[in-house]
């Protein structure tokens, strides 16, 4: 349920959510023992409209310490670490992981993004979002793409392996801005 939370916090910072979406969610928490009353409120007493359940959604995110920032920047940032995380510490298939970071930090938050030399530099994602096309090459071309002399779908470990050391490199080479990003508060809730 925390992956959910987090998620959909992401989704409601990005303005793609809907009422229905933070309703269930507000249940399913309350189900599993989670409870607050904004969450009460979301689930059982306002309308199904995101004017009414977004103040409250906020202080959830306030409440349970869910790392969301509003402020963009911010935010690209939070998106970026939460998936690249999950991937380095095997939580999420790399694909998956890539597929989310790709779709949700560089398409979602594009404007906080600029590029020098490769897509995704600006926030040293070059390699993944490289990466992410590559099981599409695998896929699409599989006599002629490879990766350490393995073709098609028989790469894709060797191409998993890759995105899971990249993951690893990115957070230790930002360990210092991910410390002191979340030197403002308490661990999130787990």
């Amino acid at each position: 349920m925390k992956t959910e939370l987090q998620l959909t916090a992401f989704r409601f910072r990005l303005g793609e959510t809907t009422a229905y979406t933070l309703k269930q969610l507000a249940e399913e928490l309350i189900n599993e023992d989670v409870v607050t009353d904004d969450l009460i409120k979301i689930a059982y007493v306002c309308e199904d409209s995101l004017e009414e359940i977004g103040p409250h959604f906020e202080k959830v995110i306030r409440e349970l310490k869910v790392d969301a920032p509003k402020d963009r920047s911010e935010l690209v940032w939070s998106v970026l670490k939460y998936f690249i995380r999950e991937i380095a510490e095997r939580r999420i298939p790399p694909r998956k992981g890539l597929h989310g970071l790709i779709e949700m930090a560089y398409h979602g938050l594009s404007e906080q993004f600029s590029v020098t030399e490769y897509v995704g530099d600006s926030h040293g994602i070059q390699n993944l979002y490289g990466s992410f096309y590559s099981y599409d090459d695998l896929e699409e071309r599989p006599t002629e793409c490879s990766i350490g002399g393995f073709y098609g779908l028989e790469a894709f470990p060797k191409l998993d392996e890759h995105v899971i050391q990249e993951c690893k490199k990115w957070l230790k080479k930002r360990s210092e801005q991910i410390a002191s990003h979340n030197s403002g508060g308490c661990a999130p809730y787990v």
